[in-house]
Order: C-alpha cells, then structure tokens, then sequence
C-alpha cells in the first residue's frame, strides 16, 4: 500500500507540475483543488464516512466554482481547454485523492513519519528512472531552489498525515482549498501572472465552499 501511494502521488504531482508549465498557475491549482471533492467522495464510499446534506451543497459550491475557472478564466472552448495544461490538474487531482485515501488508511496502522519515510524512498526509485533517462543540466540556481523544495515538502507531508491521523478525511479534506489564495498571490507576484475577475470568482466559490466544508456538522443529518 505504501508503494501504491507513492505511485499515485508521484504520477499526480507531475500532472500538476507539467500543468503549470503550460497553463496559468492559478488555474491549475484552482481546478487541483476539486481533489478534496473526489477525496470525499471516495471517503463515503470506501471508509464508510458519514457526509452531511450542508457538506454535499459545500461540495456543489466548490465544483461549480472549479468549473467557472475553467470555462470562463480560460477564455476557450471547453474542449480547447481540456486539451491543455488543465487536464493534468484533473488527472492529478483524481490521482491525489485516491492518495489521501491510502494515507487515511496507513496512518491507522503506522506512525506519521514511518509512512513519510516509505512514501518519498519509493517515490525516488519510481521517478529516479525517468529523471535518469531524460536527465538535463541545470542551473546553481535550480539546484538551490529543489533544496529549499525538498524540506518544505516534507514539513507539508507531515502536517497533512498527522493531521489524517486526528480527524475525518472529509474535514481535513477542505482546508487544502486555501492553497488558490496563495498561489494567486504568487502567480501574481513572482510571476507576472494576471489576476482576471473569472479567476478571483471562482476562486471564491470554491473557497467559499471549502470553509463552510471543514466547519463541523451540529446535526447528523448524514
């Protein structure tokens, strides 16, 4: 199960990283954040999670906020857009909820830092061989920014399989939807990205419905 996540996460992670290399980065982490809907999804069926009517709107909301992204901010047709980079965000997406799901499932059995440490050994013989057959030389630069990466990657893996370990997946799900804040900010000043208003709307529906998706049901109204 250990090598079947690292699988999953390694193959999603480079459908998000070669995403943004050809499309807006906050497009694709704003159409990657419908992985906590699937993530949902998926924990009602598999983990027998009980989900309420409010979190199924809160989860309506989120899609139709992805969706906006997509078909408005792209300025395409819809199937030009998914012909681009933002079809590796959905596919990534899909395959990082399946993740979350296994890691759910481990962190029952193991200790945080001993599924960090099995994940990211598999992940480096699983992506090592690519890397060796496709291997470019790249700049001091690069190599510093990879090192300054590897630490603040493992510090978020952490936080997110401790916190699978204290709570339901489909409360801990929702906080990832404030990742489209930051790579909006980002994006726009590192990289010179536009912030266009199709963008800013979708964005806050689907932030919208990922708060009021973590705050906790009163009722049981499953």
């Amino acid at each position: 199960m250990h090598f079947y996540r690292a699988v999953l996460g390694s193959t999603g992670a480079l459908c998000f990283i070669y995403g943004g290399m050809i499309s807006p980065i906050t497009d694709i982490t704003a159409l990657g954040l419908t992985d906590g809907i699937f993530t949902i999804f998926l924990s009602g069926f598999f983990l027998k999670e009980a989900i309420s009517k409010r979190q199924w709107f809160c989860i309506f909301v989120c899609a139709s906020g992805a969706f906006y992204v997509v078909y408005f901010a792209s300025k395409q047709p819809l199937l030009s857009v998914l012909s681009n980079g933002l079809i590796f965000a959905l596919v990534g997406s899909i395959l990082i909820s399946i993740e979350s799901i296994l890691i759910k499932v481990l962190v029952q059995k193991d200790a945080s830092l001993t599924v960090l440490l099995y994940v990211n050994i598999f992940a480096l013989a699983i992506m090592g061989i690519p890397a060796l057959l496709f291997w470019e030389p790249i700049e001091l630069r690069s190599v510093l920014e990879c090192l300054m990466l590897g630490p603040i990657a493992i510090a978020a893996q952490f936080c997110w399989v401790r916190a699978y370990q204290l709570e339901k997946v489909s409360i801990v799900t929702p906080i990832n939807y404030t990742w489209v804040f930051f790579s909006a900010i980002i994006g726009y000043i590192m990289l010179n990205e536009d912030l266009n208003v199709h963008t800013l709307i979708g964005s806050a529906f689907i932030c919208l419905g990922g708060y009021f998706l973590m705050k906790k049901d009163d009722s049981t109204d499953a």
